[in-house]
């Protein structure tokens, strides 16, 4: 299997079907964890604070959101059976 952090869309979905889960459910998780896993990336790639494009001002990153509502999403999906994604 790939390595969890560069399977595509198509892929996790077919993970998540292989687990017995639903299609509009496996495909509602993909978005969220593939909206999740850029936003950790940018994190990890830029850092927690970033300089404001405008002012340079140092500013929190604007994927520290983006990956908090995606995690809280994620954690309201309890019932997905996500085994080898994680």
């Amino acid at each position: 299997m790939s390595d969890p952090a560069n399977l595509t869309k198509a892929e996790i979905i077919e993970i998540l079907l292989a687990n017995g889960n639903a299609r509009d459910r496996s495909i509602l998780y993909a978005d969220v964890y593939l909206e999740y896993r850029e936003a950790t990336a940018n994190i990890d790639k830029t850092g927690a604070v970033v300089s404001n494009p405008r002012t340079g001002a140092p500013m929190d990153n604007p994927y520290l959101k983006v990956r908090d509502r995606a995690w809280m999403k994620l954690r309201k999906m309890q019932k997905v059976n996500t085994q080898g994604l994680w």
